[in-house]
């Protein structure tokens, strides 16, 4: 979802940085790729052991969704293709699966706001498997919620850490890099896209027709 349907990666990257900050760290000791598609659980606990922070995870997760709220203003931003492409997939007879590491309340918040609210067949959130990305629980979680077989779906990401779950779910997996991403590692992707749109052109290609 962040990064992909809509543009908020850098915020959240920002929003670390102030939580960060707060700690006595500096932000130009983050690395945002890193933890792109990582739950905040999982992120802050990797950065209490790297600057040995005082503060809860738990604490650390608040910090930061208070400095989220004060940062969305009128909504996150959705990207190129949002709406309109997660629409014409659903029409094509494909199912759709969000699986995303933030919290539940979160996704729905963010496909009603770009217009998908009754658009995706399954929303999974990071906070209900045991493990986020980059191990493969939320997209294992997603394809069994659409009785669909692993190998059966595509995953469409952003992300390394994403990109590495779709791997160990044995799942193919097409990238569409943000801004911030761009100079990731994704020699592994299945496909390489510059925008959500070119994979309509992509999926209407031979021998790519719709499967439930």
């Amino acid at each position: 979802m962040n990064g992909l349907l809509v543009d908020t990666e850098g915020l959240h990257a920002a929003a670390t940085c102030e939580v960060l900050a707060g700690c006595g760290v500096a932000c130009d000791r983050l690395d945002r790729v890193e933890f792109c598609g990582v739950t905040d659980r999982d992120m802050f606990r990797t950065l209490k052991r790297r600057h040995q922070l005082q503060e809860s995870e738990d604490e650390l997760c608040r910090r930061k969704a208070a400095a989220m709220a004060g940062r969305m203003g009128g909504g996150p931003t959705p990207l190129p293709g949002v709406p309109g492409v997660p629409l014409e997939l659903r029409r094509r007879g494909y199912l759709l699966a969000v699986a995303s590491s933030s919290d539940y309340e979160s996704v729905r918040a963010v496909l009603e706001h770009v217009g998908l609210k009754d658009g995706v067949d399954v929303v999974v959130s990071g906070a209900e498997v045991r493990r986020g990305k980059p191990a493969p629980d939320v997209f294992l979680e997603a394809a069994s919620r659409l009785d669909v077989e692993p190998a059966s779906c595509l995953v469409v990401e952003d992300a390394p850490a994403g990109l590495a779950a779709a791997g160990a779910a044995g799942m193919p997996c097409v990238i569409v890099p943000c801004a911030i991403t761009r100079s990731g590692d994704f020699s592994c992707a299945t496909l390489r896209l510059n925008e959500l749109p070119e994979l309509l052109s992509y999926l209407a290609g031979p021998s790519r027709t719709a499967s439930r």
